[in-house]
Order: C-alpha cells, then sequence, then structure tokens
C-alpha cells in the first residue's frame, strides 16, 4: 500500500490519477535503527574515541619519550654539549672535528656539561633547565611522536626526591610551550616495580648522582636510602684508571707511580672517553673471586644451606651468553689476562695504552663495594650499596622486611654494567648469612653472637645424640651431657595448625607467597612500568591541571587529606562511569 486509500478501494469505472497513487511525502529509503547500548558501545565507536597517553620520563641526564602501551621508549635525548649546538652549527659533522678534545671549563665539576640538572641546586640554572627540555620536546614533537592538534594526556615519571623548585620549573616549561591538559606525576621507583607486575618491592637504583634505595610496601615507599657511590664516580674512577696508566710513561718513571689524591680530578682523559671505555670494557667480579683478592687466600664464605630461608640467594637476573664467558675467563687463574688496547683521542697528542682486562673491573670494585675502606670510616652517604641495603632491609618492620627481601630489583644506568646485579644479591647474602638481623655492631656484638650460635649447635648435638639413645645404640643414661638452656630467640618455634591451615588456603589456586629469602628480580625500569599503567588508564594521585597550576603555582596544591575523588568504574569502551573531576590536586609523595 502506497497511500491509506487503495487502487482496489476506488470505484469501477473510474481511472485513478497519478497523485491519488503517489504518496503525498515521498521518504528516501534508509536503513533500520539499532539500538545501540551506551554500556557495551561498538568496537568502532570505542577505536575513534580512544585517546592517545604520552610518556615521558626526565632525569638528570636523559629524557624518554614514547606513548602508553609500548614496549619501548620512541627516542632517549640526551643534554651533552653536542646536542646543545646553535641552529645551523655543522661543526661536529667536519672532518677535523675532535669530540673528545673538549677542554673542561674553570671550576666546572666532572660531567657537569652533560648533566640536564643537579640535586645540589646553588649551581643549577633552572631557566636553563626549562630551555633544554623545551627543545628536546620540540624535536621529539617533530621527528619521533608526530602528533596533531588535539591535546594530549601526559604521565610524567620523576625521582620522588626533586626539590620543589626543579619540579615547578619542569611543570611550568610543559604547561607553557605545550599544551596538555593535565600531568599525572608517578614516582620512578614505584613504576620501575610496577613492570615486573609486584606490589611490594626493595628497588636500587644505581643512577648518576647518587644511588637510592627505596622500600615499597603495595605501592607506598615505606623507607629510603642513599649513597654518593653512582655512575659519576664510576666514569671518574675510570678516567684515574686511564690516566694512571699514561701518566707515568709520559714522565719516564716507573709504573709503580703514586696515585693522585681523591680531590685532583683528571685533566688529559675527557668525560665523553672515560663514559665510553667504562661502558665497553667495565665489568664487575664474582664475590667469591673478590673475596679471594681481598683476603689474598681462598675466601672462607660458604654457600647458606637450604633449610635456612632467611639465608637462601636465589636470584631471576638474566645473564647473557657474552656476559658467562666474561666470568668465565675472569675467573680462570690459570689463563693468561687479556691485553686490551686502548687508543686515547683526548690526549695531547693521541696515545695508546695496553691495559689488562682484569683492571677494567676495578673502578665498579672501589666504587660500587668499597673493599679498600672499613664501615668506621665511611659516613652514612657513601656506604657500599650491599651494606646500604642490608641497612635498609634491617629497618623495615618485619613482615614488610620478608617481602621486601624477596623482591630486590637493580635498575638504573650503573647496573648495566656485567656482573653488577649478582654481585650485590650475593655480597647481600652474605652479609645476612653472617649477621643476621642485629642491629648492634662492635666486638661485644660479634662475641655473643658466636656464643649463641655454639649454643645452638650444642642443642642440635643433643638432639642427635638423644634420638641416638632412644633407638638403642647408648644404655648408659649417665653418658650423655645435661642439655644446656637455649634462649627462646634462637629456640625452634612450635608448629602452629592454624597458621599453616591459613597459608595453605592463601596459597590454593594460586602461586605460592615467596618471602623470607634474598632474591633479585629482573625489571624493565621505570618508562616500562609508566607505560604500562597509562595503557590501563590508571587515574594517579598527582595529577596536575594545566589552568590550575598556571594560576597558583605549587602553591595551589593541597594536602592530600583534603582530596576528595569519586570511586571510578571503566567499562568496555574506556569510559569512565560516576567519575568527577578534583576541586583541588596534591603533590602526594613530593609535598
Amino acid at each position: 500500500m502506497t497511500s491509506s486509500r487503495g487502487y482496489f478501494d476506488l470505484q469501477k469505472g473510474s481511472r485513478p490519477s497519478i497523485s491519488q497513487i503517489q504518496p503525498k511525502n515521498p521518504a528516501t529509503p534508509q536503513t533500520p535503527s539499532r539500538a545501540i547500548s551506551s554500556v557495551f558501545p561498538s568496537p568502532s565507536a570505542s577505536f575513534r574515541t580512544e585517546e592517545e597517553i604520552l610518556v615521558f620520563e626526565i632525569g638528570s641526564r636523559f629524557l624518554r619519550v614514547g606513548f602508553a602501551g609500548e614496549t619501548a621508549p620512541r627516542r632517549v635525548f640526551s643534554f651533552g654539549p653536542e646536542e646543545q649546538r646553535r641552529a645551523a652549527d655543522y661543526r661536529r659533522w667536519g672532518a677535523d672535528h675532535q669530540p673528545f678534545r673538549r677542554k673542561r671549563r674553570r671550576f666546572e665539576a666532572w660531567g657537569e656539561a652533560h648533566e640536564l640538572w643537579s640535586m645540589d641546586l646553588r649551581r643549577v640554572d633552572l631557566g636553563l633547565v626549562a630551555d633544554k627540555i623545551e627543545r628536546a620536546l620540540r624535536e621529539a614533537y617533530t621527528k619521533y611522536l608526530i602528533l596533531g592538534s588535539m591535546p594530549k594526556k601526559l604521565l610524567l615519571a620523576l625521582p620522588s626526591e626533586i626539590p620543589h623548585q626543579l619540579l615547578d620549573t619542569v611543570l611550568y616549561a610543559l604547561f607553557t610551550y605545550f599544551q596538555h591538559p593535565n600531568i599525572t606525576l608517578l614516582p620512578t621507583p614505584v613504576l620501575s616495580m610496577a613492570a615486573t607486575g609486584l606490589r611490594s618491592a626493595l628497588v636500587i637504583d644505581i643512577g648518576w648522582d647518587e644511588t637510592t634505595i627505596t622500600s615499597i610496601s603495595e605501592y607506598r615507599e615505606v623507607a629510603r636510602r642513599r649513597s654518593i657511590r653512582a655512575g659519576k664516580l664510576l666514569t671518574l674512577e675510570m678516567a684515574r684508571l686511564l690516566e694512571k696508566e699514561i701518566t707515568p710513561r709520559r714522565r719516564g718513571e716507573e709504573t709503580h707511580l703514586s696515585y693522585p689524591n681523591d680531590e685532583a680530578l683528571p685533566e688529559m682523559i675527557s668525560f665523553e672517553e672515560s663514559e665510553e671505555v667504562l661502558m665497553r670494557l667495565g665489568w664487575c667480579r664474582k664475590y667469591k673471586e673478590a673475596m679471594e683478592l681481598r683476603d689474598g687466600k681462598q675466601a672462607a664464605w660458604t654457600e647458606p644451606t637450604s633449610s635456612s630461608n632467611t639465608t637462601q640467594s636465589h636470584t631471576l637476573f638474566a645473564i647473557s651468553e657474552d656476559e658467562e664467558e666474561v666470568f668465565q675467563d675472569a675467573s680462570e687463574h690459570t689463563a693468561p689476562d687479556p691485553i686490551m688496547p686502548i687508543h686515547l683521542k683526548s690526549t695531547n697528542p693521541p696515545t695508546s695504552c695496553q691495559i689488562p682486562f682484569s683492571a677494567f673491573a676495578e673502578p665498579a670494585e672501589s666504587v660500587l663495594f668499597a673493599p679498600h675502606m672499613t664501615r668506621a670510616n665511611m659516613d652514612d652517604h657513601e656506604l657500599p650499596l650491599p651494606l646500604l641495603a642490608y641497612r635498609a632491609l634491617l629497618s623495615l618492620p618485619i613482615d614488610v622486611r620478608g617481602l621486601c627481601m624477596a623482591r630486590i630489583i637493580v635498575v638504573g644506568g650503573g647496573s648495566k654494567i656485567p656482573g653488577v646485579k649478582k654481585r650485590i644479591i650475593d655480597e647481600l647474602s652474605a652479609l645476612v648469612h653472617e649477621r643476621g638481623w642485629d642491629p648492634v655492631w662492635g666486638r661485644a656484638s660479634n662475641g655473643r653472637r658466636k656464643a649463641l650460635a655454639q649454643l645452638s649447635d650444642q642443642k642440635s648435638c643433643n638432639v642427635s645424640l638423644s634420638s641416638t639413645t632412644k633407638s638403642g645404640d647408648y644404655t648408659d643414661e649417665f653418658s650423655l651431657e645435661t642439655p644446656t638452656h637455649i634462649p627462646p630467640a634462637f629456640a625452634e618455634q612450635e608448629p602452629d595448625p592454624i597458621e599453616q591451615k591459613l597459608r595453605r588456603l592463601e596459597n590454593k589456586g594460586g602461586k605460592p607467597h615467596i618471602q623470607g629469602r634474598i632474591r633479585g628480580i629482573e625489571s624493565g625500569g621505570a618508562w616500562v612500568g609508566a607505560s604500562l599503567i597509562g595503557s590501563l588508564k590508571v587515574k594517579g594521585i598527582v595529577e596536575a591541571e594545566r589552568d590550575k597550576f598556571l594560576q597558583h603555582g605549587l602553591a595551589g596544591a593541597v594536602k592530600e587529606a583534603e582530596v576528595t575523588t569519586q570511586r571510578q568504574s571503566m567499562t568496555v569502551g574506556g569510559t569512565r562511569i560516576g567519575a568527577n573531576e578534583r576541586s583541588h590536586w596534591t603533590l602526594g609523595l613530593w609535598a
């Protein structure tokens, strides 16, 4: 039927007109409408409305940029002198250009020209820091990210101990030069842990200026310790090693010339050349080999027994075949030590030297582990890394310590030296095996610990003799010694059936809960953790909005207890239900 009045309803003999047959309001053909659920939208709609999230990690020397959900950053920027040249300055590509002969300025600290910032703000130009960040990000936006005109959400990974002046400079540069609506701040230790899929860990970050050891429990930082033994001292010690090899030859003196004092900086070796030699040839000895060289004899270190959970050492660090060959060649005392030819271009004139391969392990040995120094001669800010990790674990509560000691993560630029991760784990395990968890140091503590160890051994001997007597080998009951009283702290704990049942129920249907033993875990780094969190669209606690920051700065942030947020849920399409905007923002960990 094309109209309300049909063709056959007309009277017979009458011929209908065209206007009677055709409809008055003709309609174009169209597809029937479908009811689309707002909770489960179509895949095409969610794909079009998906928001790309940028992930930046800013450190004291490098800037990593990329997108959330990717396994590696798109670009890693450095801040050396070659990257700070003016536009149309092509001297670096000239045939006569010598990048290793850059003369250090007067009163310039070691490696200062390659830093973006330093934690000591007395020598930092904050305006220059903002200009360096702006120049690197403009190159990243135009060459590697290729963004459109739409504003993008930004996840920014920063060290948790960054000063407020630097934090304000970084946020001001990002909000002023680039139109980001909001920036979510995330601490790098938590991101390094999140990259492994854990909730609690002990993160050892061997950075450039310092090494930080952060204890994390349920995504919250519990304690933090620092040491100046980090990448800057590693490059400085390598430069001193190279200068020591070429100085006696130039002066015509013997090779056992006294080493320059620690305060003098190398003048003949450039920073660029020292860092390149460290990256190519630097390595770290095994713990047992270091003990043999330190004592001059076979190390008196025994492997922890598997019966003790508190001293058992396990590691999940992946060692490549090349590193294994390096360790095997270095541990073979019968094989000759290979000689490595080094060609130095930063000296005037350029020179060459022959250095044994075993000598390239000395910078990591002396800087990170300090075998030549005693504990009484070191301050709290220059402790070796295994001792610093031991003290960090010792200061934690017992339950948090049991979780963190089984989840030790070693990250940072200094951890890329072959053998450093395993050496830290082995030396920490040996330290726990030797001292236990006794916070007291000294002769009295050592004597008390030895006496208690003897009592423990005597108790085990009495138990074995009593079991032998019950079997019938001894008939004289007076031949046994009277058992000595064992302190309750060293007595065996009676089994608790309720606790055992709770542990069985906790481990049922899942992986066993590992705690109470030293174990290392490999991590992808802070940028990978931020990329994972960004792909999950997790809303951070510290989220700075552009308008509010430009109006009030860091002074507009309030305490964390004053911030109220509504509970949010995520749908399949990525839309939030029940989300509301915050009226204030907080600095959280950086407050």
